[in-house]
């Protein structure tokens, strides 16, 4: 398995942060290089699905632990600027603007269809994220215990679509782009 740096419009650079290289259907997180502690924080930046062009989003600005993150049409709003923060490991937690708390597998869970929120940022196992190169434009976001993508459910376009946990087939509907 190869790795490369992978620049995400300046993001993943700003971290220093070494995404996988997805080859013949397979990414590992044994492949990422671990980053400094002391790297520079990165912008937040929206996470765009390629498959519909809508914003990964936390339902109503919420602020409390366990609010829904789904699809929604993008608004630029700061429910939708996320930050990628280095965890020292080759991982990184995902980080939502308006409230400093962490994307979250709900309650660990490691299955397909296992539900993401946003929880309190604790550095946990179940926060914490592999950045997988897709092509050029594209990374997917790989859960670092289950090595499930962040999948936007059946392909869904519409508002509220859920974002969930899937087995990584890195089509369109698990690419992100900034």
């Amino acid at each position: 398995m190869r790795s490369t740096l992978f620049v995400l419009c300046c993001v993943l650079s700003a971290c220093n942060v070494e995404a996988t290289q997805h080859d013949n259907g397979d990414a590992s997180s044994g492949d990422a290089t671990p980053v400094p502690d002391a790297a520079p924080q990165p912008p937040f930046t929206a996470l765009v699905g390629v498959h519909s062009g809508k914003c990964v989003d936390v339902h109503d600005s919420s602020t409390a632990d366990g609010a829904e993150v789904f699809l929604w049409t993008c608004l630029g709003t700061a429910n939708q600027q996320w930050m990628l923060v280095p965890m020292g490991d080759g991982t990184v937690s995902v980080v939502v603007h308006h409230s400093g708390k962490c994307l979250d597998l709900r309650g660990g869970q490691l299955e397909n269809g296992a539900a993401i929120e946003q929880w309190t940022c604790l550095g946990n196992a179940n926060q914490r994220w592999i950045v997988a190169q897709i092509d050029a434009g594209s990374f997917a976001l790989l859960s670092a215990v289950s090595h499930r993508c962040v999948d936007v459910t059946g392909f869904g376009t519409a508002d509220g679509s859920p974002i969930a946990m899937y087995d990584c087939q890195y089509t369109t509907n698990e690419a992100w782009h900034p």
